[in-house]
C-alpha cells in the first residue's frame, strides 16, 4: 500500500480541508488510500454506494449494462470525485458500474465517517458540499452536452475537457459516453483531422 505522504501535494484539492487533519484521519484509519488494479471495480451494479473516492492516480469509467452492451456514462481522472449520488444519498442499489480504466489509486472516504466529520467540523461539511456541487454541475453539463450538441461538438468538447482521453480509454468506450458507434467515432476523427 503507498504512502499518504505521496499523495499529499493533492490533498490541496481537498480544500478546505487541510492536508495534516487527512494525514491524521489516515493514520487512524479512518480514511484510506486505496489501490484498484486495472479492470476491477470500485462499485458493481446493485450494490450501495458508501463511500466517495478522490481520484490520486489513475481513471475510472461509470457504466451500466442494456441489453447486453456496455454505455459509458462518466470518466473520473485525477483530482476528481468518484461517486455514485443516486445510490450515495437515496441508500439504494446503484444501477451503475465504476471500474478501473487503468491501476489507479484513490483516497476512500466512507459515509459514516464523512457524516461525522461533517458534524463535528465546517471544513468537511464544506467539502462534502463543494462534492455535491461539482457532481450537480457535471451531470448538467453531461446531460446538456447530449441534448443540445451534434455527435463532433460532443467529441470536441469532450478533447477541450479531457485532452488526453484518447491516450487512456478506448475508442468503444468513448463511442458509447457520446451516444455513438465506433464506425462513426472514426468518420469524426477522420474529417476533423482532414481540416487541420
Amino acid at each position: 500500500m503507498p504512502d499518504h505522504q505521496t499523495y499529499e501535494a493533492q490533498f490541496r484539492f481537498l480544500d478546505p480541508v487541510k492536508k495534516e487533519q487527512i494525514a491524521r484521519l489516515l493514520d487512524e484509519n479512518k480514511l484510506a488510500i486505496r489501490q484498484t488494479g486495472k479492470g476491477e471495480y470500485l462499485l458493481r451494479q446493485n450494490q450501495k454506494c458508501n463511500s466517495i473516492d478522490f481520484i490520486l492516480k489513475g481513471c475510472f469509467r461509470q457504466f451500466s449494462l442494456q441489453n447486453g452492451e456496455e454505455i459509458n456514462f462518466l470518466f473520473y481522472f485525477e483530482k476528481e470525485f468518484i461517486i455514485d449520488h443516486n445510490s450515495y444519498l437515496s441508500d439504494t442499489p446503484t444501477i451503475y458500474n465504476i471500474q478501473a480504466i487503468e491501476d489507479s489509486i484513490t483516497l476512500n472516504i466512507g459515509k459514516k465517517v464523512l457524516n461525522e466529520l461533517s458534524v463535528h467540523d465546517e471544513s468537511w461539511l464544506k467539502l462534502y458540499s463543494k462534492i455535491n456541487e461539482i457532481a450537480i454541475v457535471r451531470l448538467y453539463k453531461r446531460n446538456e452536452v447530449l441534448l443540445t450538441q451534434t455527435p463532433e461538438q460532443r467529441y470536441l468538447k469532450l478533447l477541450e475537457v479531457h485532452p488526453h482521453i484518447m491516450e487512456r480509454v478506448s475508442l468503444a468506450r468513448i463511442a458509447t459516453f457520446l451516444g455513438i458507434t465506433v464506425p462513426s467515432l472514426s468518420r469524426i476523427r477522420k474529417r476533423i483531422a482532414e481540416q487541420t
